[in-house]
């Protein structure tokens, strides 16, 4: 929250969607962050409340557990690209590299760096479906399965335009 307020933004934290995902409450909201949910969190009426912002523009922002969240509904497998897959990651630090050193949410970063997470392996690699802005060095650290797969890489933050929409993991 201080984060968002420190960089000028309106912030609303909140562990309770009630209230939160209506149509009109939505609209006042350039984005909706998922930090660290999991599970079924949204009623079917707040899915469609959601969607509905989502489609007129509406951004999407997931981070680390927020790849498990809504596990049943189309359009998270859509702004996600991909769920979790296998058991919940162990912290560990590795090394992060940049693949796009040009967009906004990426240019600043520096080229490498060592840190600390609980890294996910993903069902499917969003490399060609989603815009990859970094990946983790699975030879930094122990537990990564995505470089067996046939793009031998492993995303650890994507964006995409989609719907009418944004999204970002």
């Amino acid at each position: 929250v201080d984060a968002g307020k420190d960089a000028g933004f309106k912030v609303t934290a909140t562990a309770q969607s009630a209230g939160y995902f209506t149509e009109p409450s939505l609209e006042s909201y350039r984005a909706v962050v998922f930090l660290n949910t999991s599970g079924d969190i949204l009623s079917d009426n707040e899915q469609a409340a959601f969607e509905h912002y989502f489609q007129l523009g509406g951004g999407f922002v997931g981070i680390h557990a927020a790849i498990a969240t809504e596990p049943d509904w189309a359009l998270m497998d859509k702004l996600l690209g991909t769920r979790a897959s296998g058991a919940e990651p162990a912290p560990a630090t590795a090394t992060i590299k940049v693949a796009d050193r040009v967009h906004d949410a990426s240019k600043s970063l520096p080229e490498r760096w060592s840190h600390p997470d609980a890294y996910y392996n993903f069902a499917a690699n969003v490399r060609g479906v989603q815009h990859v802005l970094a990946t983790v060095d699975e030879k930094s650290y122990t537990g990564g399965t995505m470089t067996n797969t046939p793009l031998n890489d492993h995303p650890v933050a994507w964006c995409q335009d989609v719907d009418g929409g944004r999204s970002f993991y």
